[in-house]
């Protein structure tokens, strides 16, 4: 067999991208639940993308305090911990399997392969990895919030393949090709679809 492992992209793969608009509401419910203005929270929110993907926060609840902090806000411990639980919440949403992938995903288990996740995500996600089925499935996630290194560096797929134990020649990445992802992985000497 040429292919030991097989290398999957998170969201826009194994799960859908979230619209934008009801990512928009769920920022507008959390800046509620602060009692902040919608725009002057969503657009710090935003703002901090960057942060979220390289795991300088532990989770929503940091990133909120950092917001406020940075807009000269204070805002009551119980506000926080209600707008964070609005933000884990959505991402329970985001993480649902798309129809048929987890059968797939056993299917290529038992056919001998080893199965590796790299994502470009918050910890948030990290947090909720355990309760999705995907958890007991895949050998060993690389998140970017763990490792501090986004998609398409090439430290990112080294970790991957050093985790499952494989050459990157003998691995496929699968993607959407967001992130430019598949060039990355090309680019580490993976065979990207």
């Amino acid at each position: 067999m040429k292919y030991k492992a097989i290398i999957f992209d998170l969201y826009g793969t194994l799960v859908d991208n979230f619209a934008f608009d009801e990512y928009k509401s769920m920022l507008s419910k959390m800046s509620l639940a602060l009692r902040l203005e919608p725009e002057e929270f969503i657009s710090g929110w935003l703002d901090t993308f960057e942060m979220r993907m390289l795991g300088k926060f532990k989770g929503p609840k940091e990133n909120i305090e950092y917001i406020c902090s940075m807009n000269g806000k204070k805002v009551c411990e119980d506000r926080i911990k209600k707008a964070a639980k609005i933000r884990y919440e959505f991402g329970k949403k985001e993480l649902k399997p798309r129809r048929n992938y987890v059968g797939t995903l056993k299917k290529l288990r038992s056919l001998g392969y080893k199965l590796g996740l790299i994502s470009d995500c918050s910890n948030e996600t990290v947090a909720l990895w355990g309760s999705t089925p995907f958890a007991k499935i895949f050998d060993s996630p690389v998140f970017s919030a763990e490792v501090g290194i986004k998609k398409p560096d090439a430290r990112r797929y080294q970790i991957a393949c050093k985790r499952l134990d494989v050459e990157p020649g003998q691995c496929i990445f699968v993607g959407d090709g967001s992130s430019n992802e598949l060039a990355g992985a090309a680019k580490a000497g993976m065979t990207p679809i």
